[in-house]
């Protein structure tokens, strides 16, 4: 079955005291804590607490080490190599050591023609560096390298978006700010 990216909540009357509305949208935004991670031809769902011990893992552990480790909305690589992250709420990526997201396309799904799919604000930080690939395609659909539905902002690390024919680097709806480290686009 093809997944459908969600819709943004439209602020419907609710009789509640306007104060009380803040807290309900973020508790709707909580809804959807965790992570999407694709390696060896297997989707693998990170919630808080939980990662992935090596690049051949074909299950998810409770521990804070390997390459891959989600925790209340930072995802933290350390030596990651896969095809993609997919998550449907803001997130932070901290980025350790070499990583590399091969930007896999999947027929029909749209977040899955993405290196990096985040519906709603990424932020990528760290000391390490992430490159991002696409797969070249020429369907009704182009791939992204980082797709993010609202921002994409860089703290730190070196980040390399490179896009195969037919594919974009970057979307990032409401802009990109660079406050430290490196963004190469090729």
């Amino acid at each position: 079955t093809e997944e459908t990216t969600p819709q943004e909540e439209t602020e419907q009357p609710t009789g509640e005291p306007e104060a009380a509305a803040p807290a309900r949208r973020s508790a709707a935004k909580t809804a959807h804590d965790y992570v999407y991670i694709e390696l060896n031809d297997t989707k693998l769902q990170l919630f808080s607490g939980q990662g992935i011990a090596s690049n051949s893992a074909t299950e998810i552990t409770q521990s804070s080490g390997g390459v891959a480790y989600y925790n209340d909305g930072t995802l933290t690589l350390n030596g990651l190599q896969a095809d993609y992250i997919e998550c449907y709420r803001g997130l932070t990526i901290q980025v350790n050591g070499a990583n590399t997201l091969n930007g896999w396309v999947e027929a029909g799904s749209y977040n899955r023609h993405c290196g990096i799919y985040v519906y709603g604000d990424l932020t990528i930080t760290g000391s390490g560096t992430l490159e991002v690939s696409t797969a070249s395609y020429s369907g009704d659909r182009s791939p992204y390298g980082i797709y993010c539905d609202r921002s994409l902002t860089l703290n730190g690390a070196k980040v390399t978006v490179s896009g195969a024919n037919g594919s974009y680097c970057i979307c990032a709806k409401e802009g990109i700010t660079v406050n430290g480290g490196t963004l190469d686009i090729t």
